[in-house]
């Protein structure tokens, strides 16, 4: 275990170019316990999904986030909001299906102007988030 003495927070990786640049080619293949079925099954059953609004902080591809939204637009009033702070993983959600994804800092949230968000803004029934609070080193508890 190594000790920090000088009490520095750790860097931050909201500016972190070499995951963000083009990670969305890699991503579905390399860490595939975010993506797989056998992994995402049990916490997607867990979420237990149904016509609702959801919010998915750290969309990635939005393999996952498309799955959900499958799941909540079976009947009328389901959405997905997809948020991710690396644009060319939104961009990447945004070929999967998902086409009002958009970039954000999950440790400072805010909504896009309206001219490119149409989407709900307030009034969600749950949040999901699958392999993100570990990258939110700047301000872990005000994730949360």
């Amino acid at each position: 275990m190594t000790v920090n003495p000088a009490k520095e927070p750790p860097p931050s990786t909201s500016s972190d170019a070499s995951f963000s640049q083009d990670s969305s080619a890699l991503y579905n293949n390399n860490p595939n316990f975010v993506c797989s079925t056998a992994y995402t099954s049990p916490v997607l059953e867990l979420l237990a999904a149904k016509p609702e609004k959801i919010v998915d902080f750290g969309c990635g591809s939005g393999q996952v986030s498309v799955t959900i939204e499958k799941a909540v637009k079976q009947k009328e009033g389901g959405y997905v909001a997809a948020a991710d702070f690396s644009q060319s993983m939104v961009e990447k959600a945004r070929t999967k299906g998902l086409p009002e994804a958009f970039v954000c800092d999950i440790q400072d949230f805010t909504f896009p102007p309206p001219n490119e968000y149409d989407g709900p803004r307030e009034g969600f029934d749950a949040v999901f988030t699958n392999a993100t609070l570990h990258w939110c080193k700047r301000d872990p508890a005000g994730v949360i």
